[in-house]
């Protein structure tokens, strides 16, 4: 998480942040998903 977060900020990419536990802490705190569905 940390690295991919430096290499968004790197590409411009704003605002960034580092969070503990990655995405499934973003998702299990209710942060914002955006679902995809496969292609078929």
């Amino acid at each position: 998480s940390a690295l991919a977060g430096l290499a968004a900020h790197n590409m411009g990419l704003a605002p960034v942040a580092h969070m503990a536990g990655g995405f499934a802490a973003w998702k299990k705190a209710g942060g914002p998903v955006e679902e995809v569905k496969p292609k078929e």
